[in-house]
This record gives C-alpha cells, structure tokens and sequence, in this order.
C-alpha cells in the first residue's frame, strides 16, 4: 500500500485499527518516527499535514523527492504591499474583479510575489480565457514552480515572444502548447496552422478542440481549408467548432453549400412567406446538422430548419427575397417567427449586421436582453436604445429594467454615466415609495466611469436616500425585502467602484 493509501486508510478506519505503519517517503517517514511519541492521532495529523504540502508543492508521496534545478531570478518588480491585500480581498470577495486587477498589474510591468503564486496558478487552471494575463505575473520563478506539479503544467513554457513559444510548442505540456500555438497564430497564422496540421491526426479530441478553438481570433479565408477538413473530425465536438468557424467565412464552400439549402426553406409571396420544411438528406451530418432534436421541443424538421437559417449570412434573405429586413421580418408567418428570429439572432451574435440588428430591435424592442444584439450597434446607437427604453426620455412608463445597460460593454463617457446615476436615483426612489422592483444595481460597477465616483459618494440625494432606506426597513413590518435588495444593491455598486478606484491607485508603476 503507498503513502497516501495508507494515510487515508488510517484517516477513515481510526488509528487503533488502522495504525499508521512505516512509510516509503523518507521525509513522511522521519515526520512519522519524529511525531510517534506523541500519540498516534498526532502523528497521523502531522505526517498527513506534510502529505498535503507535499502535494501542493507538485511532489508525489512515495519515493524520493526529484531534485531540482534552482529557479532563475525573476525579471519583473513585486506589486506594492497595498495591491497584494487587495488581490487576497479580491480572491475572498470580489472575484468579478481579478480579470481587471490582472490586466492592470501587467500594464504596470508588475509580478506577484512568491507567496501568492500558488493562489494565481490555481486561478490560470480554472480560468482558461484568464491565462494569458497571469503567465506575465508568474514572472521566471512562477513558470519554474509551475514545472514542478503536473497540476499547474499550463503555466509551464514560455510564451513571451515568438521565439520562446516556438521552443514551449515543441517541448512544452499539453496545456502550454495551446498558449504557444495561441502567441505563435498572433505573429504568424500560417505558420501555426503548419505545425498544427503536423500533430492534428496524433492529439485526443479535447487538445484538438483547444487547439481548433485559437481560430477565433485573427479568422481569415486561409484557414478555410483546414477547417472544412475538420468537417470530417472523427470528435462531434471539433466538427461542430469547425461549422462555427466557416460560417464567419461568408464566401466559404461550406457556407454556399447552406445558402443552396436555405434557398428552399423561405419563399416569397404575395402575403406572407412561405416556409417549406427541409427534407432530411445525407450530406447534412458532414456539415454539423444535427439529426435529433431535443424531445418535446420542436419537431426534427423545424430543427433542421433553424440549423441551417443560423448558418447562412443575414444579407442572403435580402438578395434571396428581393426584401429589406424589416419586410423580411414582418412579412414571416406568426406560426414561424420564433423559430427564424431566434435563428437570425444566433446569425447575428457570430457575424453582426447592423443593419438586420436594427431591424431585429425596431420590430421587437425586447430584444434588447440580448447583449450579443445590442454590442452589434454602434455605441451611440447602443445609448440611444437605453436612453428610449430604459431611461425612458419619452415617457414615464419604463418598457424594461435596469439589468440591460449592464450590456453596454464599451467604456462609458461621463454625460452617459451621469444619466445613469440620475436613472438610478429615481428608481431607488421609486423602491422606495413601494414599487417592488430586484434590479442589480452592482453589476453596472464594471462599466461606470470612476471620474464621477467621488460626486456620486458625497452626494446628499444618493446618501439621503440611503439612509431612507435603511430606516424603511425598520419601519415597514411586511414586504421589506425589495427595500433591503436595493440598498445592499446600491452600495455594492459603490464598493466595487471604490475597489475599482483603489486598484488604479495601488498599481501605478
């Protein structure tokens, strides 16, 4: 039985009928020797304590420890004191918040220092679209330790410049060729579309789909043909992947090859259009339609259908039906217009056309809930909607909630902003004269311009109401909750812009 079998064995069975015997690991077997005077239980708790940190330095239990070259210094200043609290806070609290700690400890040339390396690795393995922003704060030694556990093996390599990443692909981890290939497709696509079509055959399913995913970036009609050959992946996975990405290639084989099938589906005339169901045929596998459909939610040929409209560019209809979109929209059979908007939005989110975006929002205003739609306008577009349905210029009666300018994912200028706090200010108002609204206030902090923080903070109408608030829920003895939600609401918000505000601070280079 090995180290770790007979610790465990001794943990659940008890020491008196499972005692700890000798071990194989000289250092857990010194620990063991060093603790038995003491009692069994202690010596159990001692020799498991060193087991687990055994483990977390990347060490296995059993055997000797495998020596190790010593680490190379690190090239990059440690974060001030004050950052690294606020990273530890961030860790514990504010979470949502780390991915721009990240971005900001780089621009500033800054590492973590060694005691937080651990707790930043474990981040970069959990959060895979995090990576890139935590390898430059491991810095020489992190990437060393890194080496060291097999668990933390994505961070190993080093991806900094094309030359380095060239050397991480070939002698690289799993993990790390992904972030190698990733730095070697910045510099040169074609060169790290060679190297992998040199491995593809060769690499299990999930490392192919990590790889086929880097093509999201920098997507160009060179990558057409691998792509299309990936239409014959044995994983349905890739091939799927695979579907996504020519779709985005507008003058793709694969994409005429859906138009020649949408041509039958949706036919002009003189009222409304006709919707002619697909038939199944054998080339559509290959092409990454689906045959079954989720039970009980639509019938096999409508989900044939909806697959194929997604893979065809919005400005086909147009051409196919002599049409604007907004006839197009119109004019749909009411039995079909679920099914073909939810298909025109999916087109929409991949390949954004502004001109069917706005068409798909004139016709249904509701449609704003859906961020990909609305990040397809131009951001005075995208102001202009907010300002209508949500701040309601025009009328008193909103049509939809506050939770849909956390859509606006540009930067906000401080006029908009402004008009964001005086929206806020009248609907914690109206919480608080009885309206029953949950709206989350705290997540507008991602994208609040911090310049007008400090007027907000000290503002008597946003502290009075505050206080009005708290003082509503000791006097209300029924229905308190939405008063208690939107004041914990409001200051999330300014605890997060606060967060936000004295990040920039800690982090000036």
């Amino acid at each position: 039985m090995n180290d770790l079998r007979a610790i465990i064995s001794s943990a659940l069975l008890g020491t008196e009928r499972s005692p700890l015997g000798q071990l194989e690991n000289p250092h857990l077997e010194q620990t063991r020797q060093q603790l038995e005077p003491h009692g069994q239980a202690r010596q159990l708790l001692g020799t498991a304590m060193l087991a687990l940190n055994l483990a977390r330095a990347g060490q296995t239990p059993n055997g000797k420890l495998p020596h190790a070259t010593p680490a190379p210094e690190d090239l990059r200043a440690e974060i001030p004191q004050a950052a690294r609290e606020r990273l530890q806070q961030l860790f514990a609290q504010q979470a949502d918040l780390i991915p721009e700690w990240l971005e900001l400890a780089n621009s500033a040339g800054f590492r973590v220092p060694h005691q937080d390396v651990i707790a930043l690795l474990d981040y970069g393995r959990q959060h895979l679209e995090q990576r890139q922003k935590v390898l430059p704060l491991l810095d020489s030694r992190g990437r060393w330790l890194a080496q060291q556990n097999p668990h933390l093996a994505w961070a190993v390599g080093d991806t900094s410049s094309l030359e380095n990443a060239l050397e991480t692909w070939e002698l690289g981890s799993k993990a790390a060729r992904v972030l190698a290939l990733q730095t070697i497709r910045q510099h040169n696509p074609e060169q790290a579309r060679g190297l992998l079509e040199t491995v593809w055959k060769s690499e299990p399913a999930d490392e192919r789909k990590n790889f086929l995913a880097l093509f999201a970036e920098g997507l160009t009609e060179a990558d057409e043909p691998f792509l299309e050959s990936s239409l014959d992946d044995r994983s349905k996975d890739v091939r799927a992947m695979a579907a996504d990405f020519l779709t985005k290639l507008p003058n793709s084989a694969f994409v005429n090859r859906m138009k020649t099938r949408a041509m039958k589906l949706l036919q002009n005339s003189k009222k409304e259009l006709e919707v002619i169901l697909p038939e199944w045929e054998d080339t559509f596998a290959r092409d990454a339609i689906e045959k079954k459909p989720v039970p009980n939610l639509q019938g096999a040929k409508a989900f044939w259908l909806e697959q194929i409209v997604t893979r065809v560019p919005l400005s086909f209809w147009e051409t196919h039906l002599q049409l604007e979109p907004k006839e197009i929209l119109n004019r749909l059979p009411k039995d079909w217009q679920l099914t073909f908007i939810n298909a025109f939005l999916a087109v929409s989110a991949s390949s954004p056309d502004q001109k069917w975006s706005q068409a798909l929002l004139d016709f249904d205003n509701t449609l704003m809930r859906i961020a990909a739609l609305m990040n397809t306008l131009p951001i005075e577009r995208r102001e202009a909607h907010i300002r209508q349905y949500i701040f309601r210029e025009t009328t008193d009666k909103p049509a939809v909630d506050i939770n849909w300018v956390t859509f606006m994912r540009h930067n906000w200028d401080i006029a908009f902003t402004q008009a964001v706090w005086q929206w806020l200010l009248a609907v914690a108002e109206k919480i608080l004269n009885g309206a029953k609204e949950y709206s989350y206030f705290g997540e507008l902090a991602h994208h609040i311009n911090l310049a007008t923080l400090k007027s907000w903070q000290n503002n008597p109408k946003m502290q009075h109401l505050l206080t009005q608030l708290e003082t509503a829920q000791d006097t209300k003895k029924n229905n308190t909750w939405h008063l208690q939600h939107c004041s914990d609401q409001l200051k999330t918000l300014f605890l997060r812009l606060e967060t936000r505000a004295q990040m920039r601070k800690e982090l000036q280079p």
